[in-house]
This record gives structure tokens, sequence and C-alpha cells, in this order.
């Protein structure tokens, strides 16, 4: 899921299979704020050299709490 929030882009990916049709798909992520939710979709992430933050659960107000704290 990509969200744009005050002229900036978020890139959510749920699963490590997310990340991979995401870049199958020659999709960049490129200037974006990337957000994954749990380890092993921040490990897959960082197979393709992309780092990302992890919330501290996977509900809707901690995505919202690491997008606002930042």
């Amino acid at each position: 899921m990509i969200l744009n929030y005050l002229n900036l882009t978020f890139s959510f990916l749920q699963v490590p299979s997310n990340v991979e049709a995401f870049f199958n798909t020659e999709n960049s992520i490129s200037g974006q704020r990337v957000i994954s939710i749990g380890e092993t979709t921040r490990k897959e992430l960082l197979k393709h050299n992309v780092n990302s933050e992890v919330p501290w659960q996977s509900y809707e107000l901690a995505m919202l709490d690491l997008i606002l704290a930042n």
C-alpha cells in the first residue's frame, strides 16, 4: 500500500511475498519512507537494499504513531 501524507510518500509492505511482488514488477521505492509490518518483511527488504521501519504493533494506531513520530 502506498500512502501520500503531507507531500511525503510512504510504502507499507505487510509480508515478504509483497516485497517480492513489488520488486518483480520493477517498482521503485526511491525517495519513499518504507514501513514494514514485522521483522521477516524487514529482512526481505534488506535483501533489496531497502531500509525500513517496523511499528511497535501491526495495527493502524501503531503505524500512525510511527509516521507522526518522525
